[in-house]
């Protein structure tokens, strides 16, 4: 596929010279600021094809220039003699022509361009200069490149007219792979992260590769019994099983199960059992009755004696009290241990004929005792009560086991070559299917709501890290459909925007469309406000969202179009999933929709691994590790041309214990702009980000005794950290200059002036490049989103009015979260968490995500603080169900 520009020049190649003419050039003069422009063109132009004139003050004559057109591919070479001495004559006629205009007046041309859409040759451009030397003007020439450039600048809705409805589509504008980074830093250093750096691992789900070298299967049993109602799911099951791993799951035949089943279900349903299960029923229902009124007492009865304010409570000796509290004790054990021996203990028959206290507790009495004959009653007659049957099965262990230790070890043998690069495409793409089905097959096993869960135990016998050396672009190329997974700053948008490069400039073929989702969240939300799209928008979603990027309409007519480009021999990006959910939370449906239909169509997505929804994608997952100690070094060596610097760093990284902190692309980058420019490498992640910060308000400009804001470095930070976490809290990480200034406002305008605050955000944007602005979609953002994130968190750690157990069950604030925690303790959190909202399972993930990014010191401390809290939320849960069952247990057995 061609690149951008060249597709443009050929575009312009294939146009007459006259629809060249009127349809390009003319409206580009226009464009420039030409107050008059005419088409020239035809038998009698005298090889002036256009005539553009402006007046440029003070002078009141006007600037005149004449414009020859013409395609020169025919004469490049300058062989052609009687073409180009037919060119040669007309450009004669433009510099020593005269134009006439409305008053009369003779106008002599102030320049002479000759415009062609191709790009002109060395050659070509001496011929014409050679033979019109002795002109009174120069020829000056404006070939298909400048015109492209001008045109982008001047009149950009001319490139439709030089793009077909494909090429919109698939053209994908500037991939420049860190420029937002570069921009961001002040760099202009060019090394790319994947000249050093290539390792990655599978994921399934939420299940890695990993897995495969260091599991170890048990079987815990081989029965199995399923419910009636899930009987058919459970058989779906195994059809499915035995389709995708051809294993079956189960030893007998169904047909052989079911006839067991339909003996027992004749059991119970037989007119006697239903009878003892009314009669069962009854009981319970009269149990539960009892119950009721037991609990009920007793709390009448301890209210009594804890309500200081009644007579009978003030008139009681501390023995009398001391008394009764007893006999509520009593009362209270027996009601969950109501043995005959305790029963008999208590007896007030006498002395409740005048105390009240005592005849309610006789009354107690009596109904424990009632409630144990009809429990008695009721486990007799459960003694022949046949319950409702389930299909019995018996899974068939030993083969599933065998087979997971078949393909644990085939996966092996597949990683050793291809880290020795020996194993090729079509094995490459074998390989990949088999991984997917073999650790699908795991998901299965180990997914919570799995028949075979509680059958077998998967146990990790190692942790270490499995890494396959090789190039994600290779991957890519069997065609597989892929999640790319990584954390902050391990290269997922330069991987996918390199291959999308590569492909793109390859001459094949394959349509590739790369999509930067995160672009899109804005347009998405306003065409969500209108209410006649949001019914639309449930139908599609993908193909809308490719029209949206490429900033067509989404009419009936280009979402068929749209269709037909994507269903054959293409590839889909979709970058920054992570930064999309929670705006377009049923895009993972209409991912699984897309595929369906366009199985052809190969689909890759991007998203941080720290997310909830992992188990929901359905695709083989690329993680990016980061760098091994070996690939940093080589990237420090590469990115720094000071090799005394590089070697320096790489002592003191390993002196002061950093690599774990700068172990990403994104932090190696950033260490080594810093360091490039003379700072030290600082200590945490959270620290290489604020050390930047300082450098881009200020710091840099001093160490090169340079002044070249006038607000101080500490507002700016201020203003860039109440923009960031302004924009954090509306889920956006792109917004308006105008938009940014608002969020200042809120924030800032009780304290500093509108006019100080604009000259801040303006400061920010140029000299400081805090803010960088986008030109595709003239949008300003902090550039990459982790930067977002730390500014964010900052203000977390300042502004003690945020309540953060409110962001913990949300996704999109982990990453700010994650680096909060870098800093602060978080043990307050977890306590706040569970005191606000009853329960931490919800806010578990971005928890644990805390508690890996906090100082080692503290992580143990604060894992067994949430394992803590965790084991309470399932006593909580446990307790619950158990009340449940104690109580309503006739209407479960009824439902």
């Amino acid at each position: 596929m061609e690149s951008l520009n060249k597709q443009y020049i050929k575009a312009l190649c294939e146009l007459q010279e006259d629809k060249f003419t009127k349809d390009i050039l003319k409206p580009l003069f226009e464009s420039m600021g030409y107050e008059r422009v005419d088409f020239n063109g035809g038998p009698f132009e005298r090889g002036r094809d256009l005539i553009a004139q402006r007046r440029i003050p003070p002078n009141k004559e006007m600037f005149v220039v004449y414009v020859q057109s013409k395609r020169v591919s025919s004469i490049q070479n300058t062989k052609t003699a009687a073409k180009l001495s037919q060119l040669i004559h007309q450009l004669r006629q433009c510099c020593t022509g005269e134009l006439i205009d409305l008053t009369g007046h003779k106008l002599t041309p102030n320049q002479v361009y000759l415009a062609c859409p191709e790009q002109i040759s060395n050659r070509l451009l001496d011929e014409i200069n050679s033979q019109l030397q002795t002109m009174p003007l120069k020829i000056l020439f404006y070939d298909g490149p400048q015109i492209i450039s001008d045109i982008k600048i001047y009149k950009p809705d001319l490139l439709d007219l030089l793009t077909n409805f494909e090429d919109k589509l698939t053209l994908n504008g500037d991939l420049n792979l860190n420029k937002e980074l570069l921009s961001a830093l002040k760099s202009k250093n060019a090394s790319q992260f994947n000249e050093y750096y290539c390792d990655l691992s599978f994921f399934v789900g939420s299940l890695d590769s990993n897995l495969l070298l260091h599991i170890d299967i048990e079987s815990k049993d081989d029965n199995l019994d399923v419910k009636e109602e899930s009987w058919d799911l459970f058989k779906r099951e195994c059809n499915e099983v035995y389709e995708k791993h051809n294993i079956n799951l189960i030893k007998e035949n169904t047909s052989e199960i079911e006839e067991k089943f339909k003996i027992k279900k004749i059991n119970y349903d037989s007119k006697k059992n239903q009878q003892t299960r009314k009669l069962c029923e009854s009981l319970d229902e009269k149990i539960t009755l009892h119950s009721k009124l037991i609990n009920e007492g007793i709390q009448a009865l301890t209210t009594s004696l804890n309500d200081q304010t009644t007579l009978a409570r003030q008139n009681l000796s501390s023995k009398e009290l001391s008394e009764r509290e007893d006999i509520v004790a009593y009362l209270k054990k027996i009601s969950f241990d109501d043995k005959q021996e305790i029963i008999k203990k208590l007896n007030f028959q006498e002395i409740a004929i005048k105390n009240p206290f005592y005849s309610e507790t006789n009354k107690l009495l009596s109904w424990i005792t009632e409630r144990k004959k009809l429990k008695s009653q009721l486990a007799n007659k459960k003694l022949r009560f046949i319950e409702h049957p389930c299909y019995t099965v018996k899974i068939n262990s030993q083969e599933i086991i065998e087979k997971i230790k078949f393909l644990k070890k085939q996966y092996i043998q597949d990683i050793e070559l291809i880290n020795e690069n020996k194993l090729k495409l079509p094995e490459l793409k074998n390989f990949l299917h088999e991984t997917q089905q073999t650790l699908s097959l795991l998901a299965r096993l180990d997914k919570d709501d799995s028949f075979l869960k509680n059958n077998f135990l998967l146990k990790m016998i190692q942790t270490d890290q499995d890494r396959v050396s090789i190039s994600p672009h290779e991957i890519f190329l069997t065609g597989h459909d892929f999640a790319v997974y990584g954390g902050a700053g391990v290269g997922k948008s330069t991987t996918l925007k390199a291959y999308a490069t590569l492909i793109a400039s390859e001459k094949n073929n394959k349509n590739i469309i790369y999509i930067a989702l995160n672009k899109l969240v804005d347009e998405f939300k306003l065409l969500m406000n209108k209410s006649c799209e949001q019914e639309l928008l449930k139908n599609n979603l993908l193909i809308r969202l490719i029209l949206l990027s490429k900033g067509l309409s989404s009419t009936p007519e280009n979402i068929e179009r749209a269709k037909k480009v994507v269903s054959d021999n293409s590839t889909l990006i979709l970058d920054g999933l992570d930064e999309v959910y929670n705006t377009i939370p049923n895009i993972i449906i209409a991912i699984s929709q897309f595929k369906i239909n366009h199985p052809k169509t190969q689909l890759i997505v991007s998203s941080r691994d720290c997310v909830s929804y992992l188990n929901e994608i359905d695709f083989l997952g690329i993680t990016l590790l980061p760098f091994t100690k070996d690939q940093l070094n080589r990237f420090i060596r590469g990115w720094l041309k000071d090799s005394n610097k590089a070697e320096h760093l790489i002592q003191s990284i390993k002196n002061r214990e950093l690599f774990e902190h700068i172990k990403t692309p994104l932090l190696a980058t950033i260490t080594c702009s810093l360091v490039e420019k003379g700072v030290n490498a600082p200590s945490t992640e959270n620290e290489i980000y604020s050390e930047r910060l300082r450098l881009l308000t200020g710091e840099y400009d001093l160490h090169k005794n340079i002044e070249r804001q006038k607000n101080t470095g500490e507002l700016l930070r201020k203003c860039a950290m109440k923009i960031a976490y302004f924009m954090h809290t509306k889920g956006l990480r792109s917004l308006t200059k105008d938009q940014m200034f608002i969020g200042l406002q809120l924030s800032l305008s009780d304290i500093y002036t509108n006019e100080l605050l604009a000259e801040c955000l303006e400061e920010l944007i140029n000299p400081c490049n805090v803010i960088i602005l986008d030109h595709i979609t003239s949008k300003y953002s902090f550039g990459h989103f982790r930067f977002q994130e730390h500014l964010a968190s900052v203000e977390l750690k300042t502004n003690r009015n945020i309540d953060l157990s409110d962001l913990v069950n949300t996704d999109w604030w982990r990453g700010a979260l994650g680096l909060y925690s870098q800093e602060n303790d978080i043990s307050y959190l977890i306590e706040d968490t569970y005191r606000k909202h009853g329960s931490v399972r919800k806010a578990e993930f971005t928890l644990k995500h805390m508690i890996n990014n906090s100082p080692k010191q503290r992580r143990n401390g604060l894992l067994k603080l949430l394992q803590d809290y965790i084991k309470s939320d399932d006593m909580d849960l446990t307790f619950l169900n158990e009340i449940q069952d104690y109580v309503y247990p006739h209407l479960i057995d009824r439902y």
